[in-house]
């Protein structure tokens, strides 16, 4: 993926960044917050025949995306120029499955951990500079 990345930003002159993505499993449709201890929908959106998202099933929503932090890979110059991760102009690179895990709570790391022993896989990390001019 890191590899990939690279390539593609060097290839690509109108891109900043590349940031992996894959598709929600949360939909912004069926997003709450609570007022006055009622639940309103975030997004007062409908489908064509006048349904609210929140009442629809999943698959007929629209398809969103969400960032796992999987990747995220930026040209240097983009990153100071604008002093952010990604840029204004960022190319999505889609994730499946394990591919885009992500750690952001303990479960997620024991998760890691039943993965790893799973699979018997070795990580290593390269000592080379994966900056692009």
């Amino acid at each position: 993926m890191i590899k990939q990345s690279i390539k593609d930003l060097k290839k690509n002159n109108t891109v900043d960044s590349i940031r992996a993505v894959e598709k929600t499993s949360i939909h912004p449709g069926k997003i709450w917050k609570i007022e006055n201890g009622l639940l309103d929908p975030i997004l007062k959106k409908y489908n064509n025949k006048k349904i609210p998202w929140h009442s629809c099933q999943y698959a007929e929503l629209p398809v969103y995306y969400s960032q796992n932090a999987s990747l995220e890979t930026i040209k240097k110059k983009s990153f100071l120029k604008y002093k952010i991760i990604s840029g204004k102009k960022i190319k999505p690179l889609i994730t499946k499955n394990i591919e885009g895990f992500d750690i952001n709570k303990n479960i997620d790391l024991e998760y890691a951990r039943i993965i790893i022993k799973k699979n018997n896989k070795k990580f290593a990390i390269s000592k080379k500079s994966w900056f692009i001019r």
